[in-house]
């Protein structure tokens, strides 16, 4: 028998971050969310802060927002559910930044997001009625074109997320 050690920062791919951030190991667990997180914070951030610069139209997150809404309203916390129509409004705000790399970075990332977004939701659906609160403040802030005011409530709920997030899986 034998043993062989990849070097995952020479042979990264997804499927190698997805087996560190729902490995056994906390160690790789705890690197990989940490990192995968601050990846996308960045380029959401930035994109949230390019759609309320040019007050791009919402019409498209206002509907994923009444749908999640309709979801609250029945008590559905069916979590895989529940993780898909976040996932919806978060990638949504990364369409209206109207930046093909973004785009396409996400993408690229958006089966695993989604995984870990299910896990998120797996040990946390009653954070759902927060969020979704804050997704139309997000929304109405685009709208406007307050471009601080959708960074700022943008952040504090992917901080607030990270934060639950890594407890869940410590």
């Amino acid at each position: 028998q034998r043993t062989i050690i990849n070097n995952f920062m020479e042979r990264a791919s997804l499927a190698v971050l997805k087996d560190m951030a729902f490995s056994e190991n906390a160690a790789y667990r705890q690197k990989a969310v940490t990192d995968i997180l601050a990846a996308r914070k960045l380029i959401e951030v930035e994109a949230v802060r390019l759609a309320a610069g040019r007050r791009a139209p919402t019409k498209a997150l206002e509907d994923i927002i009444a749908q999640e809404l309709l979801l609250i309203q029945k008590g559905d916390i069916d979590y895989k559910i529940i993780a898909q129509k976040d996932f919806e409004f978060h990638f949504g705000l990364i369409e209206l930044s109207s930046n093909a790399v973004y785009y396409s970075v996400m993408s690229v990332f958006s089966a695993l997001a989604q995984d870990m977004t299910q896990n998120f939701y797996r040990g946390r659906a009653d954070l759902f009625t927060t969020y979704v609160d804050k997704h139309g403040q997000i929304a109405a802030a685009i709208k406007k074109g307050d471009a601080p005011l959708a960074v700022a409530l943008l952040e504090e709920i992917l901080q607030h997320g990270e934060r639950a997030y890594k407890n869940l899986n410590s």
